[in-house]
Parts: C-alpha cells; structure tokens; sequence
C-alpha cells in the first residue's frame, strides 16, 4: 500500500476517535440528570401499601420506591388490550 492508502485512513481513525470522544462527554454529562430523575420520586405521606425495588428505579427510600394510597391513586388507570 502507498502513502495515498494511510493518508485515507487517518481522516476515518480521527473521526472514530472524536465520535467516542463525544460518546464519552454526553455519558458524563448525562448521568447526573439520570441519579436526579431516579431520586425525584416524592416520599409517601400516608401508610406504606406497595413497595417496589429494582434496576432502574425512581426511589424514595434506599433501594427502594415506597407507596401510599394517596401516590397510587395519582397514577392513575390504564388498559392494556
């Protein structure tokens, strides 16, 4: 291979290597927002009736989403056909 066939691949290994760059800012700057949106889940104020644990959990207790009627009601219902 001459030098035109490594001149082509520099161009391709610096777009690679700013593409994973990229990757790599978003992740760092993206995980704060996810632990906030995981943790904003409001405490119960009333008794506990569902307790939920989990990957990927919004949480209100360590490890753990905790429910009271009040906080059930407020999702409301949903069919599934």
């Amino acid at each position: 291979m001459g030098a035109s066939g490594i001149g082509s691949v520099r161009p391709i290994c610096s777009t690679i290597i700013g593409l994973l760059l990229l990757g790599a800012v978003f992740l760092w700057a993206v995980e704060p927002l996810d632990a906030q949106l995981k943790s904003s889940l409001p405490k119960p104020t009333g008794e506990i009736v569902l307790t939920v644990t989990g990957e990927n959990l919004q949480t209100n207790a360590p490890g753990r989403a905790e429910i009271d009627w009040q906080m059930l009601k407020g999702l409301g219902v949903r069919t599934l056909k």
